[in-house]
C-alpha cells in the first residue's frame, strides 16, 4: 500500500486514520488509471499471442498469404494503438 493511501507510518496501529476525503478521490482516480492501463496491457499481450499464432498458422500452411496479410496488418494496428495508450506508463517498457 502506497504512503498517501496508508496516510502515516508503516508502524500505525490503524492505517488511514488521518485520510483526508480531499485526498481519496484522488486515490480513486489513480487506482482507475493504473487498472485501466493493466488492462490495455492485457490486451496487448493477447493480441501478441494471437499474431504469434497467426504466423504458425502461415508456417503450416493452414491460411493463404492473402488472409495473413490482412490479419497481421488488423493486429499489428491494433497493438500499435494499445502501445500509444500505454505510454507514459511502467507497462511501456515492458512491450519488448
Amino acid at each position: 500500500m502506497d504512503y498517501d493511501e496508508r496516510d502515516g507510518f508503516s508502524f500505525d496501529s490503524i492505517t488511514g486514520e488521518n485520510l483526508t476525503h480531499q485526498t481519496k478521490p484522488e486515490i480513486l482516480n489513480r487506482k482507475k488509471k493504473e487498472f485501466e492501463a493493466y488492462e490495455f496491457a492485457k490486451r496487448r499481450f493477447v493480441a501478441k499471442k494471437e499474431l504469434d499464432e497467426l504466423y504458425a498458422q502461415r508456417e503450416s500452411g493452414k491460411i493463404d498469404t492473402k488472409e495473413y496479410l490482412i490479419q497481421k496488418k488488423t493486429i499489428k494496428e491494433k497493438i500499435d494503438y494499445l502501445n500509444f495508450e500505454l505510454r507514459g506508463t511502467h507497462y511501456h517498457d515492458s512491450e519488448r
